[in-house]
């Protein structure tokens, strides 16, 4: 019995050591938010970041032109997956659907992470001031898209 209380007492002391600070480390190889928005030009990169989104094939690089342009007169394309967009005969599972929803999400999480970090960039105000509004309209561009194509989002 005294054995098992031991054995206990030590899960518990484990347990507890397994929360300290030392298991929060920084990334020593690779960029964090952290260590990149240091400069006006990583904040210029993380807007481009923001923009590519937008031609990316999921995205306005092919999947929005089918999603809005199959079924009328703007376009003819013989593809199955395509005709079936047209008619609405799709799931949440389709590979089309699901990879333009994941990347007009991931527009946001790119908008929203220079939202929070380029504030603080030491740089000229004028300048961040443009960049901000930019990224602004483009994460309410993004959300504009997803009501566009499945409602209240």
């Amino acid at each position: 019995m005294k054995t098992l209380q031991y054995i206990g007492i030590l899960v518990i002391v484990m347990m507890i050591q397994s929360c300290s600070d030392f298991l929060e480390l920084e990334p020593e190889t690779g960029i964090s938010p952290g260590n990149f928005f240091q400069n006006e030009q990583d904040a210029l990169k993380a807007l481009i970041g923001v923009y590519d989104i937008m031609s990316l094939q999921p995205t306005y690089g092919a999947n929005i032109w089918y999603f809005f342009g199959t079924g009328t007169d703007v376009s003819v394309i013989n593809r199955s997956y395509v005709t079936d967009i047209s008619v609405n005969n799709f799931t949440a599972g389709d590979g089309k659907v699901l990879e333009t929803w994941e990347a007009l999400y991931d527009g946001i999480n790119r908008a929203n992470l220079f939202l929070e970090e380029v504030p603080a960039i030491g740089m000229n105000e004028e300048q961040k001031q443009r960049m901000l509004a930019e990224v602004h309209f483009l994460r309410g561009f993004f959300y504009f898209d997803l009501v566009r194509l499945w409602g209240d989002v």
